[in-house]
């Protein structure tokens, strides 16, 4: 115990360590403990050892940072083969009832959507036919599951089809689409702070949680106010059915009213 160091980076802090049981490795721990963090430092982390303690990991991770003032940026378990999948882009196709996945590595790529198959070769993007079609939307928000395996390597994801853009109704007068239709968005400014740990919510349960809660209420539409959330938040968002605006968070230049007013009348 004592008087803290204060540690401060532009970059931010990734700590990969093995996994033994339910939380991180004590010595990754006690650094963190020891450290007073200034500035909005991000933190990931990166398991040698995944398995099913990766859950309670990711809970016990979330919640140190949000003791210690990091901002978690998630967890990832790395136990991958020589030949793997390095990326993935999954862009779907509503009006073609397609799905377009590209996948970075070499050699044939075994995909599973639902319960069809298709063959393509990584390096490329695949233009996948959807047997079935169902659009996404804030009342039905029905996600494909989608299973990848190139050699050994096994990746899971999924994907929603979907489209938002701004057309006319049936007075001519422009409105925001959602699948191609006129959609009302009737949401909340979601500043997402947190009590305890401010930018860094307690648990994944937590951030669930204000979701489903906004949804009740009759939202369909959060605006994200000046802040990226960790993915989990947006994965909440596509699987509880809402909408997201997301802001542009300010990148710390001196203000420009020029700049900022321009807009409003250029149009």
């Amino acid at each position: 115990k004592g008087e803290k160091k204060t540690f401060r980076s532009e970059r931010p802090l990734v700590f990969v360590a093995p996994i033994y049981a339910w939380r991180i490795p004590k010595v990754v721990e006690q650094w963190i403990r020891v450290n007073r963090f200034e500035g909005n430092q991000n933190a990931y982390f990166v398991l040698t050892r995944g398995g099913g303690t990766q859950g309670n990991a990711a809970s016990y991770a979330a919640k140190l940072c949000a003791e210690t003032g990091l901002i978690y940026r998630g967890l990832a378990s790395t136990q991958m083969p020589e030949n793997y999948i390095a990326s993935l882009l999954i862009t779907p196709h509503l009006e073609d009832g397609a799905v377009e996945i590209s996948c970075g590595g070499e050699g044939p790529v075994h995909a599973e959507i639902g319960g069809d198959s298709y063959d393509f070769d990584a390096g490329a993007p695949a233009l996948l036919k959807l047997r079935e079609v169902r659009a996404w939307s804030p009342e039905e928000p029905y996600l494909y599951p989608v299973k990848l395996t190139l050699g050994d390597d096994v990746v899971e994801s999924y994907f929603a089809l979907r489209s938002v853009g701004v057309g006319g109704d049936r007075n001519g007068v422009k409105r925001l689409t959602l699948n191609g239709k006129p959609y009302f968005m009737n949401g909340l400014l979601d500043q997402g702070w947190w009590p305890d740990g401010l930018y860094t919510a307690p648990s994944d349960e937590a951030l669930a949680f204000d979701i489903a809660a906004a949804k009740a209420m009759g939202f369909n539409t959060l605006r994200k106010h000046v802040k990226v959330e960790p993915a989990r938040w947006y994965y909440h968002c596509d699987r509880l059915g809402m909408l997201v605006w997301q802001d542009m968070p300010n990148g710390g230049g001196k203000y420009s009213a020029v700049t900022v007013s321009a807009p409003l009348l250029t149009g």
